[in-house]
């Protein structure tokens, strides 16, 4: 947990430190961006809120930054990804393509932890994350975006429970442990904010 923890910490800092190093002298058209998103994911059994934030450079009609989000589709997690963005037209109106890469970090509530009286251990572990789309860009300002985008979002946990935690051997027998592994594949439609 302490290490989750900290790679959440370091990638706050890591967008904070790109953030503040916005000197682009001698890099014609090269400057920092931010972009805040909050969108709905609709899966086969449930829908829910996302929320991501992606901090980076822009050159030209070219993006790519590092983000950090909440995904409560199904079991909460913090999605920690590359995004690389291609805008169609170099126009104050554009459509674009997006591409997301990263790991996923369960982020559990009470509710995840105690599922039952009867499962012992019960321990969740991250997965594999992935998002690619389009969008529609549309320049409020010179220095602000409105950002309309849908696409396909991939979403991997793995979950290890104890099945027999009145059993006293230890180590535990292997017998005694399950694994799932859970797949999400979703449609993400989002709408945010850029500058």
């Amino acid at each position: 947990m302490k290490k989750r923890i900290g790679i959440v910490i370091l990638t706050v800092l890591l967008q904070w430190y790109v953030g503040t190093a916005q000197k682009t002298e001698g890099k014609p058209g090269l400057r920092f961006q931010s972009i805040n998103q909050a969108g709905i994911l609709i899966g086969h059994a449930e829908n829910a809120l996302q929320l991501q934030t992606v901090n980076g450079l822009t050159r030209k009609t070219w993006f790519a930054g590092v983000g950090v989000g909440l995904d409560y589709y199904h079991v909460r997690s913090i999605p920690v990804f590359l995004d690389v963005r291609k805008m169609i037209l170099n126009k104050q109106k554009s459509p674009f393509v997006y591409a997301d890469g990263g790991y996923n970090f369960p982020f559990l509530s009470k509710r995840n932890t105690s599922e039952s009286l009867w499962i012992g251990d019960y321990n969740k572990g991250g997965g594999l994350y992935y998002e690619a789309g389009f969008g529609y860009k549309v320049d409020v300002s010179k220095k602000m975006q409105l950002l309309f985008s849908a696409g396909y979002s991939y979403k991997r946990l793995a979950q290890t429970v104890n099945v027999m935690p009145w059993l006293s051997i230890w180590p535990p027998p292997k017998e005694a442990y399950e694994v799932y592994e859970h797949t999400l594949r979703r449609v993400a439609m989002k709408v945010g904010i850029g500058f």
